[in-house]
């Protein structure tokens, strides 16, 4: 165990400080990466995990969803919800299964999943605005998008009433909640997130994201997509504060993203809020 696994097992009072990885993830993330799969080979991935294929069902049929007609089988949800969101359903659905956050008074499940799907639409979008070639596939920033606030789960159900403090202090003070988790839990979502990411074996530019993405001076391995997430929390975070003027970061010029294109992908994700909010209340993550 590494210096920064034995100072968190000791924190926390428990000999192995991190989940283990939840068994559906590796064949979600491979069969999910594939940008040419059809809603029928989608459905028979997603079969293997009974409980994500009945939240998937219950969400195609729900007031949100508001199908025509009942849906009474996979594909059919699929088809109905779109690829896209079952495939952010299905990945978020299989990395909560290890936490429990409740014990976080502070907590809100629906505000952290509303922003994390709109974080990880807002990176891929902006991705798809790059310069062709210079970032890797859709679907590999819009995954990092998905898991890039893990460690925040992590804190939460770990360290409940240190991120309490942290998470009210940050909401009523002029700070951010990586400066506030400092403070009184020592670590941030960025340090944790990269060594879930490391433990779980997840593919390096989704580790990179996870645990690079607050950096804005971060020029390694994997910088194009740690660059991309974290513009993208950039731009929900001013989004809340109604400060579009602060939306992404200069990152965003090395990709060759200019000013008219970080507005448009602003705008376009402005307009998600309300029906994603609503999205995670259907959910019920």
């Amino acid at each position: 165990m590494n210096a920064d696994l034995n100072w968190l097992a000791k924190k926390i009072g428990r000999a192995d400080p991190l989940p283990t990885q939840p068994s559906s993830l590796p064949h979600l993330l491979g069969a999910l990466g594939d940008g040419d799969i059809d809603s029928a080979e989608l459905a028979r991935t997603i079969e293997r995990f009974p409980g994500i294929a009945a939240r998937l069902i219950s969400l195609a049929n729900s007031a949100w969803s508001a199908p025509a007609v009942s849906i009474d089988s996979l594909e059919r949800a699929c088809v109905q919800l779109g690829l896209g969101l079952v495939k952010k359903v299905s990945i978020s659905l299989a990395v909560t299964a290890p936490f429990d956050p409740r014990r976080c008074p502070s907590f809100q499940f629906e505000r952290f999943w509303c922003d994390t799907f709109l974080v990880a639409d807002s990176a891929e979008r902006l991705g798809r605005c790059a310069k062709s070639g210079r970032v890797p596939n859709a679907d590999t920033v819009r995954t990092a998008g998905l898991l890039h606030n893990l460690g925040l789960l992590w804190l939460a159900d770990n360290l409940p009433a240190e991120t309490d403090r942290a998470i009210a202090e940050a909401a009523s003070a002029d700070c951010s909640l990586r400066e506030t988790l400092h403070r009184h839990c020592g670590t941030d979502v960025c340090e944790v997130g990269g060594m879930i990411g490391r433990a779980w074996s997840l593919p390096e530019d989704l580790v990179v994201a996870m645990e690079r993405h607050g950096a804005n001076d971060y020029s390694g391995d994997g910088w194009q997509v740690a660059a991309l997430v974290g513009s993208a929390v950039d731009m929900v975070d001013a989004i809340h504060r109604g400060d579009a003027e602060q939306a992404g970061d200069g990152r965003l010029n090395e990709l060759s993203i200019g000013e008219p294109e970080r507005h448009r992908v602003l705008s376009q994700v402005t307009r998600q809020v309300d029906n994603t909010m609503e999205l995670t209340k259907s959910l019920k993550l």
